[in-house]
């Protein structure tokens, strides 16, 4: 079973709410149930990635604090990568200013990643996970 890391809330507060509804509608049909199962996917996609990136450093998962909370650090990296994988799912539809194809949310999803790197290195530590 995945870790659940993140609502849909904070993937509104990360990508606001028009985005996230272009993204979970993949067919453009407008069903709040199917969006809604969408984004439920995306979350348990974004906790499976953090799990098995940090079962190679914490002995523990999910990661809570003492009072059984996700940190706020791993909230928000989950929501990244919950949006990302929603956008992701669509294909690339922005184009530069030549008209060519492009990830506009590459620089954050590389930076996601690249932390969920750091901490499997054990350069980086999440903050108040037991």
């Amino acid at each position: 079973m995945s870790s659940t890391y993140c609502t849909n809330a904070d993937i509104v507060n990360t990508f606001g709410t028009t985005n996230r509804n272009q993204w979970a509608d993949l067919e453009n049909t407008a069903v709040a149930a199917t969006m809604t199962a969408r984004v439920d996917w995306a979350i348990g996609v974004a906790g499976d990635d953090i799990d098995s990136v940090c079962l190679t450093y914490y002995t523990r998962i999910p990661l809570v604090d003492q009072s059984g909370t996700t940190p706020t650090f791993i909230r928000d990296l989950a929501a990244i990568l919950a949006g990302i994988k929603l956008y992701e799912s669509r294909g690339v539809e922005d184009v530069d200013r030549e008209g060519h194809g492009i990830h506009r949310l590459a620089p954050m999803r590389d930076w996601a990643y690249s932390v969920l790197e750091q901490i499997r290195r054990g350069e980086r530590k999440i903050p108040g996970a037991i």
